[in-house]
């Protein structure tokens, strides 16, 4: 193979996978063709885009299609990151760009390596035209490329979105792919460096979204298997090879691998490029945000362009699908930080198209229970430019439920109300303002949806009750769980659910430490409450922890911990909370805060002395303008270093630079974790958010943790170059026999994996993230090499014909890979090893009565153990996989591995597993047990291959591999030659094979005597080990293996 490349493994396979999904591969573009073929200031093809713009505006002619294309031209220019056109043009139907209602009306096309260039240069490797527009961008890497897809993400944000001369290009591409080809790895979270990702411009930073597609009937890749592709075509896929100077890559086993439809990077391309999907995100899944912030007392604006997250996505296709059938409400049960609000902006967008179909104009309703999320909620909405509607009182709820339009402005824009739950509480007198209209719906979505509502008489039974034909959405990150309240009977099924663990992995929020405090400042304080309780008996804890001397120690730990966690992380702009045990130890630490500050600056060294700005927020301290002015120059500003609350905030706030909170009172149930989820959302590159405890909530967390994870279950849904040979000829000197004897030790290492094709290798050892037995492989690859080119140096004949098992230009390419793989682990070593935070506060006062110290930080699990689906699920599948594993059932690996399997499952029924330890206990154990079918299946599969689909002698095989235990033969020789040695068996059953099967053909009552057959495979097996010189076989194991040989042969060959 002459090419053994990132053209030839990713991007040309993409190019081929994309004709699968219906596109047209326009031809490679070049620059000669500016202002022929296309217009070199936006890429669109001129041609494509009149006969398309004409087709779809039959009204219009030639000169309209002139003044449409200036006109984009100019929009494109706007620093909106594309707003105006994906507005006045991309998703308008004044003048149809492309026909979102009809796939067949549009025309689907791609090229690769084409340039944009407009004094300055960058190229694609893939772009795709949807009616001749550049929409969609793919850049490609090959597996275990150094050069990781955190470089592409730097770039990108660094390079091309700042310069001015990309602008119109990166305005008008919608979507942006980045792939390596490799499957995700769970820890990579907010910094990936390998998988398949996307995203969309926007100033500030580019978020590399992952892509994962729901199960289908119990399937992770049922949609793939599903999806309806079309035949390659050969003609365009020719022209591909040819235009790319491939010509016979087709032919190729590498190409074969590589135009898998399960690939990562073509798996990404089915789920985002698929024409229909595609089209969805256009429509629906783009968002532009426009935040104003205040620096330096100056007042600007950030522009952002966000796309659409997988879940987000799915949560709307599954509401269609409930709607349809007639199922109004349900319940979306969403992890805190995976973007609520954003998914409510969707929803609109989606909603209104649904109806619009059927004359219908919805009207949204979006229903808080608190003003502060009202606030936060008007502003998310105002800055994605939605017309937001606000009620002030309970007359004007009614005054406005009682306007038959749907729209109250006249800039065409989709308008949403935001409302106060409390302003649903109407008289029955008032029941006929709730007249239906035929041709609006209303619809309510239902913002943080756990709360305690009453059952009766209660402003939720007024909701309820206000349209009973509303559709009813509610959002959660924490459903109510308590009998008889739990959120989905309140408002219905679950819709859709996302998880903590998914969204860890896929960067959306961060896992969070829980730091104990040591042992002696707990005894301090406990001597506190003692001090005070002699003076006064009957002082209550509320008394304890508001008097002075609890409430200065408190502060003064607080103030040297954030301090510490600040300097540590070098990173100024890091916020904290405090969340107090009452409102007035609230007001007695906000009250104290800076005199003890003042009091430990004298005392400590200028360089880390500090001066923490802190803001109260209580509902009756202060008025609403002030609370909203400390909220903003804590999230936006930075004005405002720690936030001191009582019961305010701790749901449903949101502000990224939130990082560590102290915890000073206990909490249990969906208050717990809402409340501990503050420090979840990602902020730069932080990996974790911290809990400082303080009252010691490790046990309702548990407590909190296991009743989610039965709703869940309920609910079905080092140096690489050590000890490495790098001289090629020192072993000259060594005897023939000893090079031929270590190379067939080497042969027998590889005989599992695909040394005949380069792409299924380098998947193998993706897989494979044991950096020693990735450096002994090396090693024997290394020494291969060494071998190869004694043989070629000193033209040795037997030598060469004892290679011939791999071809020797492979061999380097190999070892590349495996160089590449080892890198790459290395590179993500240093990442994941590197030290989150480190707090030590050594004796601090030392001549103080109390002292602190950090003691203890443990990882948060929140479900964490729910990798894919739940255990119910895993039983399931594995126990579908084991009932589909029919051709090798009698082997003894399989019955070893099913047996485990049904021993685990007879004791869950016996006794399930309740508590976490033992939940995940057996979340490991299926984990273990999948990976292990898994590694059987694909040896299974390397076996088929290498007896060429024979699957009589990979039964043999797998059978001769290790006898079962109740023969009498000595385990210790059977074990040396059958596991031990692979390659000898398999020598020896292909010899076997083929003159069993000769003599079958020959001679057709062959078979007919058992005894026969036995004897001349017995004949054939000593004739073999004679041949080879293989030593150590007894009488007694030739006698099985022939007995073994003769009984399956005869058996399947008679079937």
């Amino acid at each position: 193979m002459n090419q053994f490349n990132e053209k030839t493994r990713v991007q040309v396979p993409a190019m081929v996978h994309l004709l699968r999904l219906g596109y047209q591969y326009y031809g490679k573009i070049s620059k000669t063709g500016q202002n022929k073929i296309y217009d070199p200031t936006t890429n669109i093809l001129i041609d494509v885009f009149r006969q398309q713009y004409k087709k779809l505006n039959p009204n219009l002619n030639d000169k309209d299609v002139k003044n449409t294309l200036l006109e984009i031209n100019d929009a494109l220019r706007n620093n909106d990151l594309g707003r105006s056109f994906y507005e006045q043009y991309l998703v308008s139907s004044v003048k149809k760009l492309i026909d979102f209602e009809n796939i067949d009306n549009n025309v689907f096309h791609f090229t690769a390596e084409f340039s944009c260039i407009n004094d300055d240069e960058f190229i694609p490797d893939l772009t795709l035209f949807i009616n001749g527009l550049p929409l969609v961008f793919i850049e490609l890497k090959k597996p275990n490329n150094k050069n990781t897809l955190i470089d592409e993400q730097k770039r990108m944000l660094e390079k091309r979105m700042p310069n001015k001369k990309f602008r119109r290009f990166l305005n008008l591409s919608q979507l942006m792919i980045f792939s390596n080809n490799m499957e995700y790895l769970s820890e990579d979270g907010i910094r990936p460096t390998q998988g398949a990702f996307y995203a969309t411009a926007s100033n500030n930073k580019i978020f590399f979204n992952s892509f994962r597609e729901d199960y289908i009937n119990g399937e992770e890749f049922g949609f793939y298997k599903q999806f309806e592709y079309k035949d390659i075509d050969q003609q365009q896929e020719n022209k591909i090879l040819v235009d790319f100077k491939c010509i016979g890559l087709n032919e190729t086993s590498e190409y074969k691998t590589n135009i898998d439809l399960l690939t990562p990077t073509n798996r990404i391309i089915t789920s985002l490029c698929s024409k229909q999907r595609l089209l969805d995100i256009l429509r629906y899944g783009i968002a532009f945000l426009n935040q104003v912030k205040e620096e330096n007392k100056n007042t600007i604006s950030i522009k952002e362009k966000h796309i659409i997250r997988y879940p987000q996505l799915f949560a709307l296709y599954a509401l269609r699908n409930k709607l349809e059938q007639n199922i109004k409400s349900g319940t979306i049960w969403h992890v805190q930080g995976s973007g609520k609000t954003a998914l409510s902006y969707f929803l609109t967008k989606f909603i209104t198209d649904y109806y619009s179909k059927q004359y219908i104009i919805p009207k949204f309703y979006f229903i808080v229970d608190r003003l502060d999320l009202l606030e936060q909620a008007t502003r998310e909405f105002e800055m994605r430019g939605l017309k937001v509607n606000k009620i002030n009182s309970k007359n004007d709820f009614k005054e406005h439920f009682k306007k038959q339009s749907a729209f109250e402005n006249n800039d065409g824009k989709l308008e949403i109300t935001v409302v106060n739950i409390q302003k649903f509480d109407v008289d029955d007198a008032d029941d006929n303002i709730f007249k239906y209209d035929l041709k609006s719906q209303r619809v309510f979505i239902i913002d943080e949806a756990h709360r305690s509502y009453k059952p009766e008489g209660s402003f939720l039974g007024k909701l309820l009750s206000a349209d009973r034909n509303a559709v009813k959405i509610a959002l959660t990150g924490t459903p109510l769980l308590k009998q008889d309240k739990e959120t989905w009977k309140i408002f219905g099924e679950y819709i859709h659910t996302y998880y903590y663990d998914k969204s860890i992995e896929d960067g959306y929020t961060l896992k969070i430490f829980r730091d104990d405090i040591k042992t002696t400042y707990k005894e301090q304080l406990n001597k506190i409450y003692d001090d005070i309780k002699i003076q006064n008996k009957v002082v209550n804890t509320d008394d304890i922890v508001e008097h002075p001397n609890y409430v200065e120690k408190l502060v003064e730990y607080i103030i040297n911990d954030f301090q510490m966690f600040r300097i540590n992380n070098n990173d100024n702009t890091l916020g904290g909370m405090i969340v107090c045990k009452t409102a007035n130890q609230a007001r007695k630490i906000f009250e104290c805060f800076d005199k003890v500050q003042i009091n430990l600056n004298q005392i400590t060294s200028k360089a880390k002395q500090t001066n923490f700005n802190v803001g109260l927020i209580l509902h009756n301290y202060e008025d609403k303008e002030f609370r909203s002015d400390v909220i903003n120059d804590f999230k936006y500003n930075c004005t405002v270093d720690l936030l001191i609350v009582y019961n305010m905030l701790l749901t449903g706030f949101d502000a990224p630079r939130l990082k560590k909170i102290y915890l000073a009172r206990q909490m249990k149930d969906h208050s717990l974790l809402q409340a501990i989820t503050r420090v979840n959302r990602p902020y730069n590159e932080y990996r974790h958010g911290f809990i400082v405890d303080f009252a010691d909530i490790k046990d309702n967390f548990e407590k909190t943790n296991n009743k989610y994870i039965q709703e869940l279950n309920a609910f079905d849904v080092d140096d690489p170059s050590i000890g490495i040979r790098t001289n090629f000829y020192e072993d000259l000197s060594v005897k023939k026999d000893d090079i031929i004897k270590e190379i067939k030790e080497i042969e027998n290492k590889l005989f599992y994996y695909s040394i005949d094709n380069l792409e299924e290798f380098s998947h193998e050892i993706s897989n494979e993230n044991d950096k020693n037995k990735l450096l002994d492989l090396k090693k024997a690859i290394t020494k291969l090499q060494e071998f190869s080119n004694i043989s070629i140096l000193i033209e040795d004949d037997e030598l060469k014909d004892i290679l011939s098992f791999i071809e020797p230009n492979k061999i380097r390419s190999i070892k590349n890979e495996i160089d590449n793989r080892i890198d790459f682990i290395n590179i993500q070593d240093d990442f994941l090893n590197k030290p989150v935070h480190t707090v030590h506060v050594n004796n601090i006062l030392a001549n103080v009565i109390f002292s602190f110290k950090l003691v203890d930080q443990s990882l948060m699990d929140i479900i964490s153990e729910r990798e894919d689906v739940d255990i119910k699920t895993k039983c399931d599948l594995l126990v579908k996989r084991f009932s589909e594993y029919k051709k090798y059932s009698d082997t003894f690996e399989f019955k070893d591995l099913k047996t485990q399997v049904l021993e685990k499952i007879k004791e869950l029924r016996i006794k399930p597993a309740t508590d976490e330890v033992e939940l995940k206990k057996t979340i490991e154990f299926f984990k273990k047990i999948s990976d292990s079918l898994n590694e059987l299946e694909r040896i299974d599969n390397k076996l088929e291959k290498k007896y060429d689909g024979d699957i009589i002698f990979v039964k043999i095989h797998k059978l001769l591999q290790k006898p079962k235990k109740t023969t009498n033969l000595n385990i210790k020789v059977v074990d040396k030659l059958y596991v031990d040695e692979e390659l000898t068996l398999f020598e020896l059953l292909s010899h076997i094979k083929k003159e069993l099967n000769t003599k079958t053909q020959n001679n057709k009552d062959f078979l007919a005597n058992e005894t026969v057959v036995q004897r001349a495979t017995t004949t054939l097996i000593k004739k073999f080990i004679k041949k080879n010189n293989i030593e150590n076989i007894s009488e007694e194991l030739i006698k099985y293996i022939a007995k073994t040989i003769t009984k399956e042969y005869i058996e399947e060959l008679n079937k």
